[in-house]
């Protein structure tokens, strides 16, 4: 059985997916917002713990929930309660 490495990915965001596999979230986050899926990026950075890139992509990808939710785990309550508050 073949041994697949992210370096034979067909696209970065196969490439991200692997990343996923092997638990490299923010490499993961980074591909995957660098080909426009947000929503997916936000969730490796969330994955990965980086609470406050994850708002702000999913501030970019236009879910204003769940970046509330991630601002409020960063401990950003000014901006999460901005964000509840246009909800």
């Amino acid at each position: 059985m073949k041994s697949f490495s992210y370096e034979r990915a067909r696209s970065p965001a196969e490439a991200a997916a692997w990343f996923v596999k092997g638990r490299d979230y923010l490499r993961a986050a980074e591909l995957y917002e660098s080909v426009g899926l947000m929503a997916e990026a936000a969730g490796a950075y969330e994955a990965g713990e980086s609470w406050a890139a994850a708002g702000g992509v999913y501030i970019r990808a236009g879910l204003k929930d769940k970046a509330a939710a991630a601002y409020e785990k960063a401990g950003e309550l000014e901006t999460a309660a901005g964000l509840y508050q246009e909800l």
